[in-house]
């Protein structure tokens, strides 16, 4: 775990260049100076701290290197970056882009990349399988899965790393029939594809190895806006919008109230079978959400399990600790709250609410628990920012991390590496330089 922690304060104005502050000094000006030469052996003049570096790229002023702790970035997509995945080893990272590819890079040296492309059809979300030998892709025209055998190449670039490879799984493909476009996947142990939409269809789906649909439950939720997965691949969580009030008599006030939960799902790792599902609704005749057990194996009764209840407007975001030991949910007020869910749900128990926290975003996009100490990382708009899991605590931030809202954020699995997605750009960030910053 972590010990102690000291606040600093990581400051980019809106063109994206990068101020310490009180510490970071303007950088010399190049070239030779206009005007009038300066006398042989006099001094220069002292410079202004840069409260307002001008750059043309995030984390960079003129003359500067970029954001100290920047390691790297993967360049070539040539518009915006939807979703970045790590490989469950690292050692790849696979991204999908509104220019209508997905391409996975090597994380190491150069970062040599493989290009995929679907003709006729654009990727729009992609995850990799628990032992990382396969990439899921999800399609945007079509709402199928297409899935690619990944392996590497013999062939190294120039800093010795190897080139990632990958081969189309023909006649594995999924259709989904899905009728809005494919928001979030995920692939279970035993090969099961969870996914689900971000529109008027509702519904949360399972589909097997061999493309049959093994579960499909409408949430009646209007829009469910991400699904995230324990690292045993036993916990699913999906955070959704509102609930379904067209029934209410007079209609509600637009836009309708926000659910405020998110669902756990149980699945048999083996088997790829999910065993118990958790989905949540709202009861319209008391106004308060709950969660649903619908048992697939034996009784299909459903019955209130767990909650994980509590935020006044509407769950955005959700991420599990390593073990499931802590869940922690984000909401559109900018709150976060941490509960206990190790327990036993399956004879009664329901998740502890640790703590309810205001975070310094006014509403929180993503949210990623480290796989290692005690550090989890949010953001909203074009901004990063660092806490400590245990407290609510706010440690560190990285303001204008990108230049434009970020999209994807994602530790990797050893917890050395924060991924971030905004724009066409995907950077990398060192987690232990920015635990060093914030030790004393």
């Amino acid at each position: 775990g972590l010990s102690a922690f000291v606040y600093k304060k990581y400051f980019s104005p809106d063109d994206g260049s990068t101020v310490v502050q009180e510490e970071e000094q303007a950088p010399a000006a190049k070239g030779k100076p206009k005007g009038r030469r300066k006398r042989k052996g006099a001094k220069p003049k002292p410079k202004a701290t840069a409260h307002a570096a001008k750059s043309t790229r995030a984390g960079k002023a003129p003359g500067q290197k970029r954001h100290p702790f920047q390691k790297s970035s993967l360049a070539g997509h040539t518009k915006d970056v939807i979703q970045a995945k790590f490989s469950p080893d690292g050692r790849s990272v696979a991204t999908v882009s509104e220019d209508g590819s997905a391409r996975v890079w090597a994380t190491g040296g150069n970062h040599p990349w493989l290009r995929i492309y679907e003709p006729l059809d654009e990727p729009c979300a992609v995850a990799f399988s628990p032992d990382g030998k396969q990439l899921a892709l999800a399609m945007k025209r079509s709402r199928k899965i297409a899935f690619y055998s990944m392996r590497w190449s013999k062939k190294k670039d120039a800093s010795g790393e190897h080139y990632p490879r990958g081969e189309k799984e023909e006649g594995r493909d999924i259709e989904t029939k899905h009728t809005d476009d494919i928001k979030s996947l995920l692939v279970a142990s035993g090969g099961m594809s969870i996914t689900c939409t971000d529109g008027n269809d509702t519904s949360i789906r399972g589909f097997g190895r061999d493309g049959k649909n093994i579960f499909e439950r409408n949430n009646k939720q209007m829009g469910n806006i991400m699904l995230a997965m324990s690292d045993n691949s036993k916990l699913v969580a999906a955070a959704a919008k509102y609930g379904d009030v067209s029934s209410l008599s007079p209609p509600p006030p637009s836009p309708p109230p926000f659910l405020s939960l998110c669902a756990l799902w149980r699945g048999e790792g083996v088997s790829g079978l999910p065993r118990t599902l958790f989905f949540p609704y709202n009861d319209l005749s008391t106004d308060q959400p709950k969660v649903l057990q619908l048992v697939v194996k034996g009784s299909s009764t459903p019955q209130v399990v767990m909650r994980l209840c509590g935020h006044e407007r509407g769950t955005t975001c959700i991420a599990f600790g390593p073990g499931t030991k802590r869940t922690v949910t984000g909401s559109i007020d900018g709150v976060l709250r941490l509960f206990k869910t190790d327990v036993d749900y399956e004879g009664g128990g329901d998740a502890k609410l640790l703590y309810t926290k205001k975070s310094a975003f006014k509403s929180i996009r993503l949210l990623q628990i480290c796989p290692v100490g005690d550090l989890m990382a949010a953001s909203s708009g074009t901004h990063i920012h660092f806490y400590r899991v245990s407290t609510g605590e706010l440690l560190y931030e990285i303001n204008n991390a990108h230049k434009v809202d970020v999209a994807s954020l994602e530790f990797s699995p050893d917890g050395n590496l924060l991924l971030s997605a905004g724009g066409p750009s995907v950077r990398i960030w060192s987690v232990d330089s920015i635990l060093k910053s914030i030790k004393t």
